[in-house]
Formats: structure tokens, C-alpha cells, sequence
């Protein structure tokens, strides 16, 4: 595999590992965003406008910058009954074809790029008391899919090279 595609391939996936350590930390964000919610709500009479807009906003983009992640350590859903009776060859050939399932990723790509824009462009923001922009909202969606695509590239790289004989270390 020539050089160039090893050290995109590496860069990548040194990239999505740390990202993956990072947004362990989303997590305990929204936790304790709620139970500060919880506090005042309950302990102070004093309901939050902002907490539960604001959990659900870390969520959601948690939720799309995990898919890079969860296609590096292979945790996304696939017929494992079948899978793991291949040859890490024959695997390689299943996971390069059904690459080109990847095309919904490229529509929600360009589709939130242009959401985002238009956003920002508008000023939207939510209709809550708190009223929110929503283009950062966007553009994590935005970076989620951007950052599986290029994790979906990677694992297309390294299963050619699987398939000509010459694995990636």
C-alpha cells in the first residue's frame, strides 16, 4: 500500500481514538447538566430553562461524533453469524463492497453542511425561552458525519490492502 495511504490511514485512526476519549467526558457533561437540573428544580423551587435544551443538544452531537469511533472498533451492526466464520480475507472483501452503502453518509454530510449554512445564515435558533442558536447543533451533526466518512475511507483502505495480501500493521 503505498505510503501516503498508510499514514492517512494511521492518522485517521490515531484521531477517532482520541476522539473517542473525549466524548467519554459528554457523558458525565450530561449527567451533571441534569442533576444540576434536578438540584434546583428540586431543592431550590427554581426550575432550569437552559438544562434539559442543553443536555439533549450534547447528546445529539455525542451521538453523531460516535460513529467514527464505533466503525474504527467495529461495533456497528452486521450479521456477526456468518462474519466471523470468514477469512480475515473474505471479511475484507464483504466490508469493502458494502462500503458503497456509504453514500447515505455523503447525503447526510452534504445535507447538514447545507443545513448548517443556512442556519447560520437565518439566525435560527429554537422556539424554547432559552432560544438557542441551532447551527452549532448542525455542524456537530455536520462534523459526526464528515468524521465517519473519513473513518469509513480508512477501513476501505485498509481492507484493499487485507485483500491484495498485504494487511496494515
Amino acid at each position: 500500500m503505498p505510503k501516503p495511504l498508510t499514514a492517512y490511514v494511521k492518522a485517521i485512526e490515531l484521531f477517532v481514538a482520541r476522539l473517542w476519549t473525549g466524548l467519554r467526558w459528554v457523558t458525565v457533561f450530561i449527567i451533571a447538566v441534569l442533576a444540576y437540573a434536578v438540584v434546583v428544580r428540586h431543592g431550590l423551587d427554581t426550575p432550569s430553562i437552559t438544562a434539559y435544551e442543553l443536555a439533549m443538544f450534547a447528546m445529539t452531537v455525542g451521538f453523531f461524533l460516535a460513529g467514527g469511533p464505533l466503525l474504527l472498533q467495529e461495533e456497528h451492526v452486521r450479521m456477526d453469524a456468518f462474519y466471523t466464520r470468514w477469512s480475515p480475507r473474505r471479511r475484507a472483501i464483504m466490508d469493502a463492497a458494502t462500503f458503497a452503502l456509504f453514500v447515505y453518509i455523503i447525503v447526510m454530510l452534504t445535507t447538514s453542511v447545507s443545513a448548517t449554512i443556512d442556519s447560520y445564515v437565518t439566525g435560527q435558533h429554537t422556539k424554547s425561552i432559552w432560544s438557542p442558536p441551532l447551527w452549532p447543533l448542525k455542524a456537530g451533526m455536520a462534523a459526526g458525519c464528515l468524521i465517519m466518512l473519513l473513518q469509513a475511507i480508512a477501513n476501505l483502505i485498509r481492507d484493499i490492502a487485507t485483500i491484495r495480501g498485504k494487511p496494515l500493521s
